[in-house]
């Protein structure tokens, strides 16, 4: 008799291809005890049917699999030694290109085209409001679609056109725009590498902590095809530049996400695991009111679990000990990047930046909970940045970067969610109050209108 097939190994990377068109619709990776976890299940399509393998090219496949409606889409493998199990822990705004969409493409890249021609020529009627339509109607997934087909037509990057043939007071409106045309691991590397660059530890650290494992997995493999090193390395050797305290307190930390980020995607977040990683994480920090370093234990568990297991963990400290993880943390660790850093794991990334746009609104000041001296770059010491962090603080004018920031990286992530704790927070509609904050000049309201479009284009929050 023939023998069984072995169950494939645990953290093997394996990617679903339609079998009618051949496209890769998603990724995931096995579990080790006959399962494969595939991110992203929403783009795959019920009735459809497709093809497994161990790597991104087309041989060889483990088997098929039809997605069956359902409740939850239910992934069948009738003759292969694993089951697929639909895993909902990939981004939920995450959506795959609309049919429509598909076919306005090559229309589109004429209109932006003829848009991007008059805007160079000094004619820009017309212009703002055709880069609106097709940039701001457009999925993150569409917008990639977009970016292949202009690149295909002109031998150029979209965003480097859009870039050059902009008017200098319509900067802050084109610096959304070429954001959004960014993969999303190669936004977060080109992010991660200029904050190193220049020393600035919170950017780095967001990026970073406010991800999903396997968005920092894409992130290290984007980071070093960008720049030929992984961002771990990188991230190692910026802390040993002279006056880099801040990011040599969280490299471990940061190093460790990193490291860990394939394993933390397949974890399963069972209840035995929660107390477990509670009682842990507790006796960790415990007496390290005088030390800035993560202990190896808790290292380990905060590397290899993803943020909703670790926010379990905090309530079930709460439960067990009276305060939640965070507060234990708050008074065993002092104040710094660090601290920082093992706070922003617990918390909603949503309420994080809930409140990072609320102060970029009306002020640090006015924002209790964003604990910052400014919204901009820390470690400048020029009469601007003096000015940036007086606008930071005091909210007299809307700090667009911050607003850019959040929305190109969240889009197609958790932005509904964002948004959604926003009104929940402040009780007001987070379109609403950027259309009363962000109309302060033409190029204002450029962007206004932009981040509004994909704002509103967001999918339904479901909590």
């Amino acid at each position: 008799a023939a023998a069984e097939p072995a169950p494939i190994g645990r953290g093997v990377r394996v990617f679903a291809r339609h079998v009618g068109c051949g496209a890769v619709a998603v990724e995931g990776a096995s579990t080790g005890n006959g399962s494969v976890v595939l991110r992203g299940h929403a783009a795959l399509f019920v009735g459809e049917r497709y093809d497994l393998h161990l790597a991104a090219s087309p041989s060889p496949a483990l088997g098929q699999f039809v997605v069956e409606d359902g409740p939850d889409p239910e992934l069948r493998l009738p003759d292969m030694p694993a089951t697929v199990e639909p895993a909902p822990l990939g981004w939920y705004d995450e959506q795959p290109s609309r049919s429509e969409m598909q076919s306005r493409t090559s229309s589109d890249v004429d209109r932006l085209s003829e848009a991007l021609k008059r805007r160079s020529g000094g004619f820009g009627m017309g212009s703002t409001s055709t880069l609106l339509d097709v940039l701001g109607s457009r999925r993150h997934a569409e917008l990639q679609e977009l970016r292949v087909a202009y690149l295909e037509r002109h031998r150029r990057e979209l965003a480097d056109d859009l870039a050059a043939a902009a008017p200098a007071f319509k900067g802050f409106a084109t610096r959304l725009e070429t954001q959004l045309l960014r993969s999303k691991p190669e936004l977060d590397a080109l992010t991660a590498s200029k904050a190193l660059e220049r020393g600035e530890v919170l950017p780095l650290t967001e990026a970073i902590c406010t991800s999903l494992p396997h968005s920092l997995v894409q992130l290290e493999s984007a980071h070093r095809e960008l720049f030929r090193e992984s961002l771990a390395d990188a991230i190692q050797r910026a802390a040993q530049r002279p006056r880099a305290d801040a990011i040599a307190a969280v490299a471990p930390l940061l190093a460790e996400l990193l490291a860990r980020a394939a394993e933390a995607s397949t974890a399963v977040s069972a209840s035995e695991a929660v107390e477990a990683d509670c009682r842990a994480l507790h006796e960790a920090f415990l007496g390290r009111a005088e030390r800035s370093s993560v202990p190896a234990e808790a290292a380990r568990v905060l590397g290899s679990r993803d943020r909703a297991h670790l926010r379990r963990v905090d309530e079930a400290h709460a439960r067990s000990y009276g305060a939640p993880l965070s507060q234990h943390i708050k008074g065993c660790m002092p104040d710094g990047p660090l601290r920082y850093a093992l706070l922003l794991l617990l918390e909603r990334a949503e309420d994080y930046y809930a409140r990072k746009l609320h102060a970029a609104f009306h002020g640090i000041r006015k924002t209790p909970g964003v604990n910052l001296k400014t919204l901009g770059p820390s470690t400048r010491r020029t009469l601007t940045a003096r000015l940036e962090r007086t606008q930071s603080m005091s909210g007299l004018m809307t700090h667009d970067g911050t607003v850019i920031a959040i929305i190109s990286s969240r889009c197609g992530r958790d932005l509904s969610g964002v948004a959604a704790s926003y009104e929940r927070l402040y009780r007001k509609p987070l379109v609403a109050e950027m259309r009363a904050c962000m109309t302060f000049g033409s190029g204002a309201s450029e962007l206004c209108k932009l981040a509004c479009a994909i704002v509103e284009g967001s999918p339904p929050y479901e909590a």
